[in-house]
């Protein structure tokens, strides 16, 4: 993930945590779920639709956030990026907001509980840690010896 990508998603990131934080919650509501806050974080609106959330349009800000998220979450940055074949008829980004519903939903499991606001914060703030801009240092002028 480069610089720009690293700085949308945390901005993306930053967004959805406050739409959490200040918005409603319900775990089995595609529109309100962590991912449904990450549409929202990423499209500037709540989607309508459940298959908005669920099974976002390639190419679109939503399935680009959405990607970078489970990626970061998963620890691999090629997770979710094969292209579609024949016997597997989701997407990456389709395969990526399933993974990220499930990763909140392991939080409730591992505790015998249900899915909280707590558990979707957990994972986003989670998220927030693992996503960090990358910045190349170039070297400064003065700090190379001089030609003789």
């Amino acid at each position: 993930m480069d610089t720009h990508d690293a700085t949308e998603t945390l901005d993306v990131l930053h967004r959805a945590r406050a739409s959490l934080v200040a918005g409603p919650f319900s775990f089995h509501d595609w529109s309100h779920c962590t991912c449904g806050h990450l549409f929202a974080a990423a499209e500037g609106t709540y989607s309508a639709r459940r298959c908005d959330v669920r099974s976002p349009e390639p190419e679109t800000r939503y399935a680009a956030i959405v990607v970078a998220v489970a990626q970061a979450l998963s620890g691999d940055e090629r997770r979710f990026t094969a292209p579609r074949r024949w016997y597997r008829p989701a997407t990456g980004a389709q395969l990526a907001v399933r993974w990220v519903s499930d990763y909140t939903m392991a939080r409730a499991i591992r505790r015998g509980d249900v899915v909280r606001r707590a558990d979707a914060l957990a994972v986003l703030d989670e998220a927030i840690r693992r996503v960090e801009p990358v910045t190349v240092m170039a070297p400064d002028a003065h700090d190379r010896p001089l030609a003789a």
